[in-house]
This record gives C-alpha cells, structure tokens and sequence, in this order.
C-alpha cells in the first residue's frame, strides 16, 4: 500500500482478513482488485450478483454505476448511480459520476449543474474542480474555467487531466510560454504513471 502498488496488495488483504471464496465481502474485493487492473468487464461480473443480493446498498450499486460508466455502458450506469444517490443522498461519488455521464451524453447543462452543486457542498473536491472546468473551457468560459482548473491542480498537483487542461487553456488564452510549461508538467506527469503502471504490471501476482 505505501508504494501505491494497490493490484499487488488486495490478494494480500483478502488472505490477511481471512476471507473465503463466496463470501460477499470477498467478491467486492476482489472486484475492486480487478477494476485496479482495468479489467471493468471481469468486476463487472463480481459486482452484479452482489447488488442482486443486496438491491439497498448504495456502495454497491456506486461501484456498478461507476464500472459500467468505465465501459462506455452510459444509460446502465446512469441507472445504477441514481439508485446509488436515492438510497444515500450524502454521498459525493454517484452525482460525480452522473455529471460524467451527462456530459458524455453530449448533455452539457445538467453536466455542468450537477457538478456546480457538488462544488457548493464540497469545495475541494479536486475532481469536480477538474470536470466543470473542462467543460467551462469548452464553452469559452475561461475565466471561471481558470479559476476551477488552477484550483484543481493545486488540489492534486499529480492530476495529468488537470494539468493537461489548464495547459490547454493557457494556449486558447494566448499564454503561449506559460502554456508549454503546463503541458510539459502534464506530459512529465503522464509518463510517471505510465512507469509506475508498468512496475505494478510486473510484480502482480498472477490470476488464480
């Protein structure tokens, strides 16, 4: 876990707590081990048998929402994550996440409604910041857009897509040189995660 090796520590876990096969509690973590995989599909499989079992439990329809949104699967997860939100409307993930699925709708408004309200009951959360300034740029907004994306990265100075966009932006804006900048540390950030992707990859254990 300290080395962000997050694939390689869930076998770990589920032996340290003592889970077994069929368990619910082990099928959740072992999909959660497989959505650090990117295997959406295989967590997919995991999660549905559970919120069958289980149709009250906000966690698990957000974790099928939000897999089903990472397979391009937009009115399932659209489903899933309103359910998520009725059974606990507290929470930050699902209306996240519906505000992804709206703009990946091509719906811009409700996209950029949803995301506003998220930001009046939590400010920092990073990456709202980042998704209502993506989609304020493209609506030549770029003051508020500036605003969002710069308070973004200092939010998650790691994140690729907010660096990337302020980057962006800064070009659009005619920041020529401080926009090279911002795309550099974007491009620099980038491959690190792909580094650090290709080290997790060569310590997992392998599928049993």
């Amino acid at each position: 876990l300290k080395m962000d090796l997050l694939e390689d520590a869930e076998p770990a876990l589920i032996r340290a707590a003592g889970l077994r096969p069929g368990e619910p509690a082990y099928q959740y973590t072992l999909a959660v081990a497989k959505v650090g995989k990117r295997q959406y599909e295989a967590a997919q499989g995991l999660l549905e048998p559970l919120a069958l079992k289980r149709p009250g439990d906000a966690q698990l329809q957000y974790a099928l929402g939000s897999v089903l949104y990472m397979q391009g699967h937009l009115a399932e997860a659209d489903a899933r994550l309103r359910e998520s939100l009725r059974l606990d409307a507290d929470q930050v993930a699902s209306p996240y996440y519906l505000a992804l699925v709206a703009r990946d709708q091509g719906h811009d408004a409700e996209a950029i409604e949803r995301l506003e309200e998220l930001l009046r009951r939590y400010p920092d959360h990073a990456s709202s910041c980042e998704a209502l300034g993506g989609l304020l740029m493209n609506g030549r907004r770029y003051p508020e857009a500036e605003r969002l994306l710069r308070r973004a990265v200092e939010l998650n100075p790691k994140s690729v897509k907010a660096n990337y966009q302020l980057g962006l932006l800064l070009a659009r804006t005619g920041r020529r040189e401080e926009a090279d900048k911002q795309l550099a540390m974007a491009k620099s950030l980038r491959e690190e995660d792909d580094a650090t992707s290709r080290l997790q990859l060569r310590l997992l254990e392998p599928d049993r």
